[in-house]
């Protein structure tokens, strides 16, 4: 439908001015006029009726030619897409016909791949059966060989654990060897002994062992030493007793040649009157924990209380356990702060014994070490005995 425009509404006007016009002439009587206006009022309207027809006939044409292109371009995309439709389904004919061919062809191909594959199968099996027939036939020779090898790989084992094991003493003997060097030096300038010394090696206590030992002596200014066995370190605690001016070692040994023997050590460095060796065979003692093979020592016969007691007997192959009778039987003639040194505390007995001690014997704590294979003991209460039975109890 046409938009109404303002030229129309323009032109409606015009007619209803001139129409009111020819009205007012004739009601006026001038019918004359009013006729020529009427005349003049219908060619006006002819003429503009004209007009307007001549100016929306060309938008109409527009609107007609517009309609007619949409419908052309409708007629022209249907057929095409009918020709598309035809072409899309000859292509699926194709394409299905191409896949059936191809799906053909691969069938028979994995057909044929499949009895190749059978065959190769077959042949493995073949060889396999014959390796396993052979490796039967070797199996004696073959076992033989694998334990000839198992032996070989424990012996590198073996070697490698050894090996491991000589470092790691290496390494930590490396500090103990420069320590105890040096603690042999302080002996010698300290004591200047002047006959052949026993070896401090093996058996022997340490020379920081006996540094300690000589340095307590001294320092604690200890009357009387107590020792379980006797060696390398009688000699060294009576040079500190002969220094010091005052006091006794004795040393008791269960065997006579191992006597004699420290006997004339201490002659050869003139220091019999500081110490003495007394024999004491292994005779069974009573103790908290049972009997025990230990020496055959009258307490009566010592000639005051124990000042440093040194552990370093009987020996292990004894009996388990050999050195605890130590404590349980001199308990009551240790003086008051007295120091008990046990050698070998690194080995499994020893350490077992100074457990046992601790258990029993709460008065006497640990104190430093004074090197490797030691263990020193301080008593720290008054009279032991007392205490100890009270704990006993």
């Amino acid at each position: 439908m046409s938009r109404v425009t303002v030229r129309d509404f323009a032109t409606v006007a015009i007619y209803i001015i001139a129409s009111g016009a020819v009205v007012a002439l004739a009601l006026s009587g001038r019918t004359d006029w009013a006729i020529a206006a009427l005349g003049i009022l219908g060619g006006l309207v002819g003429i503009v009726t004209r007009l307007q027809f001549a100016s929306r006939r060309a938008p109409f044409r527009e609107q007609v030619a517009t309609s007619r292109a949409v419908s052309n371009a409708a007629r022209q995309a249907q057929s095409a897409t009918t020709k598309l439709a035809k072409q899309l389904a000859a292509t699926r004919r194709e394409i299905a016909t191409d896949i059936s061919a191809a799906r053909d062809e691969f069938t028979t191909e994995l057909s044929t791949t499949r009895r190749e594959l059978a065959d190769v199968v077959q042949a493995v099996a073949d060889e396999v059966a014959g390796v396993r027939s052979e490796a039967a036939e070797a199996e004696g020779p073959r076992q033989q060989l694998a334990k000839e090898i198992s032996a070989v790989r424990e012996g590198v084992a073996t070697v490698r654990t050894a090996v491991a094991g000589v470092e790691r003493l290496e390494r930590r003997l490396a500090p103990e060897l420069v320590t105890d060097i040096q603690a042999l030096i302080q002996l010698m300038s300290r004591y200047a002994p002047t006959a052949p010394l026993p070896l401090v090696a093996g058996w022997a206590m340490s020379p920081a062992g006996l540094v300690f030992l000589t340095d307590s002596i001294e320092r604690r200014g200890a009357e009387f030493v107590v020792e379980c066995g006797s060696g390398t370190s009688t000699l060294w605690m009576a040079m500190a007793m002969r220094r010091k001016g005052t006091g006794k070692v004795l040393a008791l040994e269960h065997l006579e040649e191992y006597a004699d023997k420290t006997r004339a050590v201490l002659a050869a460095h003139g220091v019999s009157e500081w110490a003495e060796v007394r024999v004491c065979p292994l005779v069974e003692v009573s103790t908290p924990r049972g009997d025990f093979l230990w020496y055959d020592l009258e307490l009566e016969s010592l000639p005051g209380q124990i000042d440093i007691l040194l552990v370093d007997g009987p020996p292990g192959t004894t009996g388990r356990h050999a050195r605890y009778p130590a404590l349980p039987h001199l308990s009551q003639v240790l003086a008051e702060n007295s120091l008990i040194v046990v050698d070998d505390a690194d080995r499994r007995d020893e350490r077992e014994v100074l457990e046992l001690w601790a258990e029993e014997w709460p008065a006497f704590e640990r104190r430093a070490s004074a090197s490797r294979g030691i263990e020193v003991l301080e008593r720290v209460d008054s009279p032991y005995g007392v205490e100890n039975r009270s704990s006993q109890n």
